[in-house]
């Protein structure tokens, strides 16, 4: 399953512009420091830095760098002429600045991190039996009608269930991302069944709360 790369570094302020300098002499065509929307953006607490896509090989976008309280990351990935990136496009303009540039910044201020994983399992957020449950239960439901048979609804509450007792920090749009790609429902149907999760996430936990 497809996911957001992420990369986040310790900086503070300081060091964060200084990065940002060593940036601004490094990247040359097609990227370009955007330094009147980094300055425009920035205020005492959060400092940005805008750096600017136009090649060929990816959609023309622009890439945020932030430090706030001594926390540094690419924040986001905002495409130029049309609305949204896939994950794939974002995921590839990320890789393309970290190794052409920012890898090497961090080096010279001995900040060895990496981008985090574009691949990950459902099994990273669920115990074997949660995804055992939501597996069978992907399997054999009417993907039509989501979980209103009875047999379908008792495997999903099961799932539900399994979640809630391995208190699983599953978020709702990796749980629908995995029907759609994984589990091939219908993106109203998985959309619907996201909701129905949540809410019955929420209820349990509200549940436990005033025993």
């Amino acid at each position: 399953m497809q996911m957001h790369k992420k990369l986040e570094f310790p900086a503070d302020n300081d060091l964060f512009q200084k990065m940002l300098a060593a940036l601004a002499r490094r990247v040359a065509s097609p990227w370009s420091h955007v330094a009147s929307k980094s300055r425009e953006l920035s205020n005492a607490d959060t400092k940005f830095g805008v750096f600017r896509y136009e090649g060929d090989d990816w959609p023309k976008a622009d890439l945020f760098l932030v430090c706030n309280r001594g926390n540094s990351s690419i924040s986001n990935i905002v495409p130029r002429n049309y609305g949204s990136l896939t994950v794939r496009e974002y995921n590839g303009i990320l890789d393309l600045f970290f190794q052409r540039y920012l890898e090497s910044v961090l080096r010279d201020s001995h900040i060895n991190v990496k981008p985090s994983e574009g691949e990950r399992s459902i099994g990273d957020w669920l115990t074997p039996s949660a995804e055992d449950h939501l597996r069978r239960f992907s399997l054999y439901a009417n993907k039509s009608s989501g979980a209103s048979h009875p047999a379908d609804r008792k495997r999903w509450n099961d799932f539900i269930i399994a979640c809630h007792r391995a208190h699983s920090d599953l978020p709702v749009h990796v749980l629908m991302d995995w029907l759609t790609s994984e589990g091939r429902w219908p993106e109203t149907v998985a959309s619907d069944l996201a909701g129905d999760f949540e809410n019955a996430i929420e209820l349990l936990q509200n549940y436990d709360l005033q025993k």
